[in-house]
């Protein structure tokens, strides 16, 4: 037997429209760890994780650990059971598996406040990408610098990728990483006066210059 607690019950639980993730309250949630009924999600962990809901689609995001809705109502009631049990193998492959629809699809989040986040929190920029959760991390999210560019611009990177280099090398890297580039060119330099490639790089403008 389930039973429907009003309010949020999970700090991060959003449904994805028209690009964007917006955080709703109007739903009610049964939550079940191990047949025993509870008001709270319980920590990351080895659980196999079923959602069933009324009248929207619900999955469970393992690598953000949280509940994701489409096409959430006014009322909408899930129930979300948490069974002990998952391997380790598994539950990485529920990880990789996060991890590839995040490489494949777009979002354009600025995450820059997860850069300043203290070391010891989750959603801490660095910390979501050593654990190799990536938790709220998709391609095309971006960090803005306080730097700027030779323009004056602010300098914006953009995640190009995530684990694109993974297992790859002739030392393979074994790291989970994300892969960064400048929204827009930090610079420009031209090789040389001429139109001749004399010198090479090492003796062009843009060599000394840069």
């Amino acid at each position: 037997m389930s039973f429907w607690g009003g309010g949020i019950l999970v700090s991060r639980i959003y449904n994805y429209t028209q690009g964007k993730y917006q955080s709703y309250e109007n739903y009610k949630l049964a939550i079940v760890v191990n047949d025993k009924k509870t008001k709270t999600i319980p920590n990351r962990g080895y659980y196999k994780v079923d959602v069933g809901c009324n009248d929207a689609k619900g999955e469970w995001d393992y690598n953000a650990w949280s509940l994701k809705i489409d096409e959430i109502k006014e009322g909408t009631k899930c129930d979300i059971t948490f069974t002990s049990g998952l391997d380790k193998k598994e539950y990485e492959e529920y990880l990789s598996a996060g991890v590839n629809a995040r490489r494949n699809t777009y979002r354009g989040k600025n995450i820059t406040s997860y850069k300043d986040l203290p070391e010891e929190n989750e959603m801490n920029l660095y910390k979501q990408i050593k654990n190799c959760t990536f938790d709220d991390i998709y391609v095309g999210d971006y960090i803005e610098s306080k730097q700027t560019d030779s323009e004056n611009r602010k300098i914006i990177w953009l995640i190009a990728d995530i684990n694109n280099y993974l297992y790859s090398g002739d030392i393979a890297l074994e790291t989970c990483h994300a892969t960064i580039i400048p929204a827009y060119p930090l610079t420009y330099a031209q090789m040389n006066t001429t139109n001749t490639t004399a010198g090479g790089y090492k003796g062009s403008e843009m060599y000394t210059t840069l």
